[in-house]
């Protein structure tokens, strides 16, 4: 559209006071919130007419000098959820995921810019403005930029839901309630009103339109920046009316030169509509169509104009003293995350720098991992060995630090998992995470922990501490591997303790995913929410069963394809509510077996194998007379070395799914296979893994026996085991042994002293079997199979 004219440098209140946003809901509800600031304020027309003239003059000169920079632009949020306890008291999680597609959509990276048509592609500007959570309130206290405050008012959402405004020349305002009754949902004021009614400068939103999740699950989100567009000064683009679809828009102007002339679109997405004599950028997000994704470059020009304009105060928002007073332009904190912080071996991760704000170096210290230190933003982390790893980061900016430790933020299981049948009666599982179960977004009071005393049969048990929590977040315990090739079909059962308040919300909710593919991806299998996972009555206080009778059993039934992969993992989810703590025993997995081997060692694709090992494979359940394994140095199995294995039972401690072999080619390349024979009748072989030995035929765990002269004895054993060890520093050290279904079933951990060390590990305690004792010093891991008598 052309540029504004003199003659509409004269506005009226009706045309600039107030815009809104409607999209779901009917488009009125403006001429109230126009007759509301008027009556509140009516001296305040001169000041909104001639704080335009201002703006406008100083856009139009901004624009034409080119004076366009594309310098990053930092605005400092603050959310005022406006609330009664009701599902209106939106979530941290929900503010932050709004945040995120203000965030994308303000910096031309939000997914659905895709969806845009060709003919505009070439318009999509980018802002490169990023909003903040302001981390100082306005006394300089620290905030997590989120201000709760209880108050009628939500239900009502006009001016007087504007509580606690925090000084509007600092921080962006957006108060989130739970109803606006005029319609709308959501509203903000253009720069040059807010001159005039600083007090009520800011955004308000119905808490549905606020992100993606929670309340607002299955919205766009691109409400909220439809409203930060309108502070920043951008009209609709069929004009200053609030009314879309009126043939008369096409005389009005948005003043920005880029968008097409249109009477608007409300409610649809024909991304052929030409209303105006020319095709309709109806994907904009100041339209109200309902497929909004882009800001065209015009529109950027005019929102930079406004933020580097004094007129209400937009060019204070950025400036460094600003930034820095809000706690948003300095290293505040450091933070990371994880595409996914549970592989399997072989895998890699990558790990995310989510530091706040703007480090210009960062330090990674990497536990067990190859490269032990990165100095990468986002390092790519590969981990040679299972276990669970700590993750050290500190960042760093104008000789400013901040660090962050996670104990057992990385876990590595096998590719191949635990045998079945699967029962985790979490007995033999310590203090999490570890090995076989990973927890995630605890914090010192909540979260999933072990309980070792009010489990189902008066043990152990995992429990969710949630009793008065507010930090409304989901956290996560998330299972080993578990090998369910060997089911056609399977049931995953567990017994579950859960109390509700006394008058509490009910809104806890709990959730089972399970995935076949080491957690790549996930498959929702259960959802309730708290009155349909209740266990006993209501308490007042915190929960804790107290006799069986206080315990419930779930089943789970008929699972299959795609999750029953050979490295299956199970993730319990606790959407968390502040309602009370839950308690899980017994998870067992059963089913129906299949006429396949699963086999485990070594894995597909493995290399740098020694040329002495085991083989090892699943054992079945199916009613089968032997084994037959095989082995060759091609895919076509001429001449390979063949032998049976009589079965035993279902026990995977049982030598006969296992075979030994020595003397294998270093750089040479194998393929292994095995079926079940049932009275003299074969079944179809399983899948065929291929594996690799080494140049030296020395595997990389050998290379560490070497180089500590690693030694266990005596092997087999019967009450104590001799670690012998030679060190050329103090090192702390840890002793692990393993049953061979994955349960930690001793520990110690000591310190090794420079030279020869000789450590005795007393096993009397353990019954006859194949363990696997781990020994861990500093970042390196070295497993040896040892066998009680």
């Amino acid at each position: 559209m052309a540029f504004l004219s003199s003659k509409k440098l004269v506005l009226t209140l009706s045309a600039i006071a107030i815009s809104l946003t409607q999209f779901a809901q009917q488009p009125c509800g403006m001429n109230h919130a126009e007759q509301q600031l008027l009556q509140q304020n009516p001296s305040s027309s001169p000041i909104i007419e001639s704080a335009q003239k201002e703006l406008e003059n100083f856009t139009q000169n901004y624009i034409s000098s080119r004076a366009t920079s594309n310098n990053k632009i930092v605005i400092p949020v603050v959310f005022h959820v406006v609330h009664q306890n009701g599902s209106e008291n939106i979530s941290e999680a929900q503010i932050k995921d709004a945040m995120r597609q203000i965030n994308e959509d303000f910096s031309k990276s939000n997914a659905d810019l895709s969806n845009v048509v060709p003919a505009f592609e070439g318009r999509i500007g980018d802002a490169n403005f990023e909003f903040r959570l302001a981390r100082k309130d306005p006394n300089g206290n620290s905030t997590n930029g989120i201000d709760r405050i209880v108050s009628s008012a939500t239900n009502v959402g006009d001016q007087t839901a504007k509580i606690n405004q925090w000084p509007p020349q600092k921080y962006l305002n957006i108060w989130t309630v739970a109803n606006i009754n005029f319609g709308a949902a959501a509203y903000a004021l253009l720069p040059s009103v807010a001159a005039g009614n600083p007090s009520q400068d800011g955004i308000v939103s119905e808490h549905t339109y606020v992100g993606t999740i929670g309340t607002a699950a299955g919205g766009d989100g691109h409400t909220l920046p439809h409203e930060i567009g309108h502070f920043f000064n951008l009209e609709h683009p069929w004009g200053q009316s609030n009314s879309p679809g009126q043939t008369q828009n096409c005389g009005d102007d948005d003043f920005v030169q880029d968008t097409p002339n249109t009477v608007g679109t409300f409610g649809s997405c024909n991304t052929t509509q030409v209303s105006c004599g020319s095709l309709d950028n109806v994907q904009n997000i100041m339209d109200y169509s309902n497929c909004p994704v882009m800001f065209t470059e015009g529109q950027i020009d005019r929102m930079r104009a406004a933020a580097n304009s004094g007129v209400a105060g937009r060019n204070n928002l950025w400036s460094q003293q600003n930034l820095n007073e809000t706690g948003v332009g300095q290293l505040y904190s450091a933070d990371f995350s994880a595409e996914n912080a549970t592989i399997c071996l072989g895998d890699s991760l990558r790990l995310l720098d989510g530091s706040e704000y703007d480090p210009t170096s960062w330090s990674w210290n990497l536990s067990g991992s190859l490269q032990s230190t990165s100095n990468n933003k986002n390092p790519v982390v590969f981990y040679p060995e299972v276990g669970v790893y700590d993750v050290l980061l500190t960042s760093f900016q104008n000789g400013n630090q901040k660090s962050e430790l996670k104990d057992g933020f990385v876990m590595v299981n096998n590719p191949v998992g635990r045998s079945m049948p699967y029962t985790e009666d979490f007995e033999n599982v310590s203090q999490t995470p570890n090995i076989k179960w990973y927890t995630s977004d605890n914090n010192s009071n909540f979260g999933f922990e072990l309980d070792e005393i009010n489990g189902k049969q008066g043990g152990a048990c995992l429990k969710m501490t949630n009793y008065s929590n507010s930090n409304d977040k989901p956290y996560k315990a998330i299972s080993e591997t578990v090998d369910l090739s060997v089911y056609d079909q399977f049931d995953l059962s567990f017994d579950l303790a859960y109390a509700m308040q006394s008058g509490g919300s009910g809104q806890d909710r709990l959730k089972i995913y399970i995935s076949g593919d080491c957690g790549e991806t996930w498959t929702e299998v259960f959802n309730e929410i708290g009155p349909f996972i209740q266990s006993a009555s209501g308490v007042n206080g915190a929960f804790t069963p107290s006799s069986q009778s206080d315990w419930r059993a779930f089943s789970i039934d008929n699972l299959g394809a795609p999750l029953n992969g050979n490295n299956a993992r199970i993730k319990i989810e606790f959407e968390a509510e502040g309602n009370n703590n839950l308690y899980i025993d017994n998870v067992n997995i059963t089913g129906d077996w299949n006429d396949t081997p699963s086999l485990v060692y070594p894995f597909n694709g493995q290399t740098k194998l020694p040329s002495d090992f085991t083989f090892q494979w699943q054992p079945t359940g199916e009613s089968i007379s032997e084994y037959e394994f095989q082995y060759s140095d091609n895919i076509a199995f001429n001449n390979p070395v063949s032998t049976t294995k009589q079965k035993i039972s279902v026990d995977p401690d049982n030598p006969d799914t296992e075979y030994d072999v020595t003397g294998l080619d270093p750089n040479a390349t194998y393929f292994w296979r095995v079926r079940y024979v049932t009275n003299g009748n074969p079944g179809p072989w399983s899948d065929v893994w291929e594996f690799t030995i080494s140049e030296t035929g020395v595997g990389f765990e050998e290379s560490l026996k070497e180089k500590y002269h690693f030694t266990v004895f005596p092997n087999p054993v019967e009450s104590q085991i001799n670690v012998r060890l030679l060190n050329n520093e103090d090192k702390p050290a840890e002793f692990s042994i393993y049953s061979m279904t994955g349960q930690r079933v001793f520990f110690s951990k000591q310190t090794i002293s420079t030279g020869e060390n000789v450590v005795q590990l007393n096993v009397d305690q353990l019954s006859g079997g194949v363990y696997l004792l781990e020994t861990t010093i500093g970042s390196e891991r070295i497993t040896e199979r040892v066998v009680v008598r």
